[in-house]
C-alpha cells in the first residue's frame, strides 16, 4: 500500500500523487495526540529504518506504548503494522530506482504523440501540485528566511539538483547580498561548514537518489545553529531530519528521468516571494544590477 492523501487520512484533501509517510506526518503533526506526536518525531528522527523494527521497539524508542503505535498506524490509514512496514519498504524501492529501472517499467510507445503527451501532462501536474505538497506556512517561512538581510545565504545541490541551486543563486544575487553557492571542492565546503553559525541560512537541494554529501553538509550546518531549508521530492531526503523547513515537490513523470520543472518553478516562486518581501530594497538593487550589466561590469 502506498500512502496517498485522502479525506480519511488525517483529514487532508485528496491529491493525485503519493506522498511519503514522513511527509504525511510532518504536514499533519498538529492533528496527532501528544503520544502520537512522540512516535511521529521518533520515526522522523531515523526514517525509515526505525519503522522497520518491531512495534515494541518503536514504542520503547519513543517512550510510548505499543497501543499508541498501532493507533498512529491506523490513523495513517493502514490496517496494521505489517501493512505500514510494507509501505515503508515500497518507499525504499522507489527511492533507489534509477532511470534504467524506470525505463524498464515504462510501457513502450510507437507513436511520438503517445510518448510525449503523458510526459507533458505529468510535468504540468508536478507544478500545479506544489500547492498541495508544500504547506503555506513552510513556504512563508522559507521566504522570510531568504529575505533576512542579516543572514548569509549558502546554497548546495547534488548531481541533478545543482542546477536549481545555481538558478536560485542567480536570482537572489540580484535581490540581496551575501548569497553563495557552495563549491564541490572538499576544502571549500569544509570552510563553509566551519564558518556556519546562527547568522547563516543553508538552502539544500536533494532529490532521489539522495546524496550522502548533501545530507552531511545539512547536518553540519544544523549543528552550528544555522537555519536549514531543504527542497526535496515528496519521498523526502534523509536530510529532512535535520532541516527547519522542508519544501517537498513532485518530480515523477512517466519517463525514465525525474523532471526538473517543478524544482525550477519552486525556485521562481521563492524568488518572487523574496522580491515582494524586500520591496523597494530589492527593486533598487535590481536597477543597480541592470546598470552594471549594461556597463559591462558583470556577466
Amino acid at each position: 500500500m502506498s500512502v496517498e492523501e485522502s479525506s480519511d487520512l488525517l483529514g487532508v484533501n485528496k491529491v493525485t500523487r503519493p506522498i511519503s509517510i514522513a511527509d504525511h506526518l510532518r504536514r499533519n503533526m498538529e492533528l496527532l495526540t501528544p503520544s502520537e506526536r512522540k512516535i511521529a518525531r521518533t520515526l522522523l528522527s531515523s526514517y525509515p529504518a526505525i519503522g522497520l523494527g518491531s512495534v515494541a521497539d518503536l514504542a520503547q524508542h519513543s517512550s510510548s506504548s505499543p497501543a499508541s503505535v498501532i493507533r498512529l498506524v491506523q490513523k495513517l490509514g493502514f490496517g496494521g503494522f505489517l501493512e505500514f512496514q510494507s509501505a515503508l519498504l515500497e518507499e525504499l524501492t522507489v527511492r533507489r530506482a534509477g532511470p534504467k529501472d524506470r525505463l524498464e517499467r515504462s510501457p513502450s510507445h510507437s507513436s511520438f504523440e503517445l510518448a510525449i503527451s503523458p510526459v507533458a501532462k505529468g510535468m504540468a501536474e508536478t507544478i500545479t501540485s506544489i500547492t498541495d505538497t508544500i504547506p503555506e506556512s513552510e513556504f512563508a517561512g522559507a521566504v522570510e528566511a531568504l529575505s533576512d538581510l542579516t543572514k548569509k545565504i549558502c546554497l548546495i545541490g547534488g548531481r541533478s539538483s545543482r542546477s536549481w541551486a545555481m538558478l536560485l543563486e542567480n536570482y537572489l544575487l540580484r535581490l540581496r547580498p551575501d548569497v553563495t553557492l557552495l563549491s564541490n571542492d572538499l576544502n571549500s565546503r569544509s570552510a563553509a561548514v566551519i564558518d556556519a553559525s546562527k547568522k547563516s541560512t543553508l538552502v539544500a537541494f536533494d532529490v532521489r537518489r539522495y546524496e550522502l554529501d548533501t545530507v552531511q553538509v545539512v547536518k553540519a550546518f544544523r549543528e552550528r545553529h544555522a537555519k536549514v531549508i531543504l527542497i526535496t521530492d515528496v519521498l523526502l531526503s534523509p536530510a529532512a531530519s535535520f532541516a527547519d523547513i522542508v519544501l517537498p515537490i513532485n518530480v515523477e513523470v512517466p519517463a525514465p528521468f525525474d523532471t526538473a520543472v517543478a524544482g525550477i518553478a519552486l525556485v521562481e516562486m521563492l524568488t518572487t516571494g523574496v522580491l515582494r518581501e524586500l520591496g523597494e530594497y530589492a527593486v533598487q538593487r535590481m536597477s543597480l544590477w541592470e546598470e552594471s550589466t549594461a556597463n559591462g561590469l558583470t556577466d
